[in-house]
């Protein structure tokens, strides 16, 4: 009877022991496949991804800038997004830019220290992320 417990109490600690064993190897087989995914994608396409991506935080990061500074550097990163694109100038997108740089190249007597307007900042970012949106 002894041997007969004995054997019931170390069964119930391998119990626990063997279901950790089966859930780390699902997990270390989950992060394989993972990292499979990661590693196939093309470094040139994660490379694009990560320049979009940097102009995406220029045009956020540009809102908090006075007027005509913030202009230039919204104008700066979507002509990067332009230049990544293998798509035609949208329009919106031209007349953005055109804006952006009547801004930044006016006079120093029009030119106010003021942030920029938040809905052409908004603007900006929707028309940079639709654009990259379009792109793989």
């Amino acid at each position: 009877a002894e041997r007969l417990l004995r054997r019931a109490a170390e069964a119930r600690g391998r119990g626990w022991a063997l279901s950790g064993i089966y859930a780390s190897s699902c997990l270390v087989l989950l992060l394989a496949h993972w990292d499979r995914r990661r590693r196939s994608i093309d470094p040139a396409l994660r490379a694009r991804r990560r320049r979009r991506d940097a102009e995406l935080r220029r045009i956020r990061a540009a809102s908090g800038l006075p007027a005509a500074e913030a202009a230039a550097e919204i104008a700066r990163a979507l002509r990067a997004l332009l230049a990544e694109s293998s798509q035609p100038l949208p329009p919106e997108i031209d007349a953005l830019i055109g804006e952006c740089d009547a801004r930044s190249y006016a006079p120093a007597a029009q030119r106010d220290r003021a942030a920029l307007d938040p809905a052409l900042a908004q603007r900006a970012l929707e028309l940079a992320t639709r654009l990259c949106e379009r792109e793989p």
